[in-house]
């Protein structure tokens, strides 16, 4: 069977930082990929809580200037329940910071100035454990994964290659809608047997949609 192999490496990066120069630096770094970049704690924060289209990753500096990152993460209700990775990269060097950062849901530490590589090779490693290796065919709108194949409607198919696109963040009702959509206002009834219908198919492959407050995640059974 002919078919597309979609990895979830094409996943959001976030990048909580407000030094220019590292800015630029990180986003040369890191031009493969779709980084996004806040400056302030408030615009970060902001984003994060509206709960739509998190990142795969996020890597934050925690000195901000309107406030410190690690003091965020230990007011926060839901970063250590977050599917995001997040990386810490700083220039505080004290092995406290770095005990609470990871003690707080920190996937890993990065002490600034860092060697290219080392951001390079940390980033391309977590991506690439999050990919889940569907076997996705446009043609015949089948899927293949742990050597069982099922055959998929033409907006299950869309829907699902939104869903790994965006592996292991969720995406929203709205997120669908738009995507799929478009333009056309869909009844949110017709929407929820859409996700009933593949959510059943899913299960003959080992896979769920997982309903999680706003959200809905693709998840291993």
């Amino acid at each position: 069977m002919s078919g597309n192999i979609i990895t979830s490496i094409q996943g959001t990066i976030w990048i909580l930082e407000d030094d220019d120069q590292m800015r630029r630096i990180l986003k040369a770094l890191l031009s493969l990929y779709n980084c996004i970049f806040f400056k302030t704690l408030k615009e970060f924060a902001g984003e994060w809580q509206k709960m739509l289209n998190r990142p795969t990753l996020l890597l934050a500096d925690l000195s901000l200037p309107d406030g410190s990152f690690l003091k965020w993460m230990a007011e926060s209700q839901n970063f250590n329940q977050s599917v995001t990775r997040c990386i810490v990269i700083s220039g505080q060097q004290d092995i406290g910071s770095m005990r609470a950062c990871l003690d707080l849901g920190a996937f890993d530490y990065i002490v600034k100035p860092f060697v290219p590589a080392e951001v390079q090779i940390k980033v391309e490693r977590i991506l690439t454990n999050l990919q889940l290796p569907l076997l996705l065919d446009p043609t015949t709108h089948s899927v293949t994964f742990n050597a069982s194949s099922i055959t998929l409607t033409s907006k299950q198919f869309q829907i699902l290659s939104m869903f790994h696109a965006a592996y292991p963040v969720g995406i929203t009702r709205e997120d669908i809608q738009n995507s799929v959509w478009q333009n056309t206002k869909v009844n949110q009834k017709n929407l929820t047997v859409h996700l009933s219908l593949l959510r059943t198919k899913l299960k003959d492959v080992g896979l769920n949609i997982n309903h999680q407050k706003s959200t809905y995640v693709l998840e291993l059974i």
